[in-house]
């Protein structure tokens, strides 16, 4: 018996030092949190869901506007994940380097970040991204961070070194002229998402933008978003807070044409709700939203990968004007 449990004790303590140890390797490729949660405390932040989350890259905006610069960093993630409300809000305050009181802060928004659909409209304790991963986490900063693998992490941990390598394998498959199939995530180190495919065929990818919007549309028309007041409210409280530490933009992103169409027959007054927002805080609102005839997706709501670059360029030369016109 005392050796049955001696040698229980021996491979307890060497399968918690293995997972100790992988988590050492988790990375851009774990999943889409991971790295943003592990990246320190920062100074300015892009803000909001995931069209935020790959449309601005910090790197472009940081390059042209120099070293004297605040460095930027992308702190967005899904509507689900991090729709405008406490669970947020949460995140962004333990995010921000308490220190901070003159970084710059873009926030996304958009009619689906300040809507929301079913029962969870007005009641914080039924908020949809309680079901997530940044309402179970209270460490936003640490690396390696235990606290996101051991309560939210939603894969076992030695899937962190299978989701290293799968890119390898798919992109060294298609150099051997193989016809896989397959595509994956990877957050950059400054925050920013990207989806990788091993799909380059144009024709296809079109085919696939057309199916995308299309069912973007259908499953919005289903959920029947309506917009919130809890998630305005928080909205307000959001850019209070930001305030204390910089100065706040708020951005509508670059949508694909028909996604326009829709979201101004659903919420014709959006544009005039966040100027008055913008009016009674203080802040700019800009508007981009019907600049997506200039720019391609990967899918009807997310910039490609050059467009984001061509954008966030378009980014720092509002900023760069911005300050300009202040000084």
């Amino acid at each position: 018996m005392t050796k049955f449990l001696y040698k229980s004790i021996i491979a307890t303590i060497v399968v918690i030092l293995l997972h100790l140890i992988i988590v050492f390797f988790a990375n851009g490729y774990t999943d889409s949190i991971y790295e943003k949660i592990s990246s320190g405390k920062q100074k300015s932040l892009l803000l909001g869901g995931s069209r935020m989350s790959q449309a601005i890259l910090p790197n472009v905006i940081d390059d042209v506007l120099g070293k004297q610069s605040p460095k930027f960093y992308n702190f967005a993630f899904t509507n689900s994940h991090s729709g405008i409300g406490p669970v947020y809000f949460n995140a962004i305050k333990r995010k921000i380097d308490p220190q901070t009181k003159k970084g710059v802060y873009l926030i996304s928004v958009s009619p689906w970040g300040v809507s929301s659909y079913g029962n969870d409209n007005g009641d914080e304790a039924v908020l949809r991204e309680n079901n997530f991963e940044l309402a179970k986490i209270t460490d936003f900063s640490s690396s390696p961070n235990y606290d996101y693998m051991l309560n939210a992490y939603g894969y076992g941990w030695g899937s962190i070194l299978l989701k290293t390598i799968e890119p390898k394998i798919l992109n060294g498959a298609i150099d051997l002229g193989l016809n896989l199939k397959g595509s994956w995530t990877y957050i950059h180190k400054d925050g920013s998402l990207e989806i990788k495919t091993t799909t380059t065929d144009m024709v296809e990818i079109n085919k696939m933008i057309v199916k995308e919007t299309a069912k973007f549309i259908k499953e919005a028309e289903e959920k029947d978003y309506q917009l919130s007041s809890l998630r305005l409210d928080y909205l307000d409280k959001i850019i209070s807070f930001l305030q204390e530490h910089g100065k706040v933009y708020l951005v509508r992103l670059p949508v694909n044409p028909k996604i326009y169409q829709f979201e101004e027959k659903k919420y014709p007054n959006f544009n005039q709700l966040m100027a008055g927002v913008s009016k009674v805080k203080s802040v700019k609102y800009v508007n981009f939203a019907t600049d997506g005839e200039i720019y391609e997706f990967c899918d009807g709501n997310h910039l490609s990968r050059n467009a984001a670059k061509l954008f966030s360029v378009e980014i720092a030369k509002m900023l760069t004007q911005e300050e300009s016109e202040n000084n």
